[in-house]
């Protein structure tokens, strides 16, 4: 507020300040490259992690002299073992402790404003657990140096956008959050693309247009019901998922809950990547009696490529006493609001 920028974004039609703005240096970038380099060097810089540095410390305190309040995240583009399958992993992240040492001696004065990004895969529901996994060795490794770097998924890649691929997506994001703040942001890598235009053969849109129509696909659906029930609500709280029988064996769900700060809105997520409805009581830590909306995205198969999230609402005593049932291939989420 204050400033030239500032002021005219508030002539454009916005007074609340955007948040910090995300800046990435570099892309799959091989930290420790040491042969030789082409001219531009893209992906393969030599001395890459001092470069990166330079030109971080460069752009902040320019954005300083700009306004004492524009602190920008830096993330840098970080190879973790590109072109050996899924790139981040705990094995590739191990593999590349020393580069990651480096950096975080270097970018010290950036504290938690620096920030890795970690490509990863988002066709399987058991991709996100690969993911968490890379991560947590990254905050240990960062640990070890009392380093305030954090961690990123700029790149959640696949083949396809059907509802498997929503579901890579809902698990990646229950998987990640489970990290905290450890964890900037978790986003796919293509936002809008013709239908039929993909490039090198990943055909993984969020939004598909023709020149008649535009429309969500499946995991651009449930990145809005995240938003909608997450957003606000950055506490994980313990939930109880359980088949009315005590006796049966583990349910094959991912389910996770958040609250807000103060308590008053708590959120439940629940993704079924099994091929059979799956019935289950919902019991949340703070939860009473009270009105919920449900909502819910299921199709007729794991393949579909469309598929239309539906609004219902129920109580928070059903949930824990009737249950809910989770058709195969679906996910759900519940919101519930407490009265002042």
């Amino acid at each position: 507020q204050g400033t030239k920028w500032g002021s005219l974004r508030a002539r454009d039609g916005r007074q609340a300040p955007y948040r910090p703005f995300m800046i990435e240096i570099g892309n799959e970038n091989t930290l420790n490259y040491t042969l030789p380099e082409a001219h531009p060097c893209r992906d393969g810089c030599q001395n890459f992690t001092e470069r990166w540095v330079e030109r971080a410390l460069a752009m902040d305190a320019k954005a300083h002299h700009l306004s004492p309040a524009l602190n920008l995240i830096f993330i840098v583009g970080f190879d973790a073992g590109i072109g050996g399958g899924q790139s981040c992993s705990q094995t590739t992240v191990r593999e590349s402790k020393a580069s990651i040492l480096q950096l975080a001696r270097l970018a010290v004065d950036l504290g938690a404003r620096a920030v890795w990004d970690c490509h990863t895969g988002g066709d399987s529901p058991s991709d996100g657990n690969v993911t968490a996994q890379a991560l947590a060795e990254l905050q240990s490794i960062l640990a070890v140096r009392g380093s305030k770097m954090r961690a990123a998924v700029l790149e959640e890649n696949g083949g396809t956008h059907n509802m498997m691929r929503m579901l890579g997506h809902v698990t990646q994001n229950h998987a990640l959050s489970r990290l905290g703040d450890f964890v900037v942001v978790n986003t796919a890598a293509t936002g809008l693309q013709p239908i039929g235009r993909n490039s090198n053969g990943w055909d993984q849109g969020n939004i598909y247009f023709t020149p008649q129509s535009a429309w969500l696909s499946p995991p651009a659906v449930a990145t809005r019901m995240i938003k909608e029930v997450s957003e606000g609500l950055p506490h994980v709280l313990r939930l109880t998922v359980m088949h009315p029988g005590s006796s049966a064996p583990r349910l094959p769900l991912d389910a996770l809950a958040s609250a807000s700060s103060d308590g008053t809105k708590i959120s439940v997520r629940v993704a079924n990547p099994s091929n059979a409805t799956v019935h289950a009581l919902l019991r949340v830590d703070g939860w009473s009696t009270g009105a919920v909306v449900a909502t819910e995205l299921a199709a007729d198969s794991a393949t579909a490529v469309r598929a239309e999230a539906i609004a219902s609402n129920t109580e928070v005593e059903r949930l824990a006493s009737a249950g809910w049932s989770f058709p195969a291939y679906s996910f759900a989420t519940f919101l519930f609001v407490r009265e002042q």
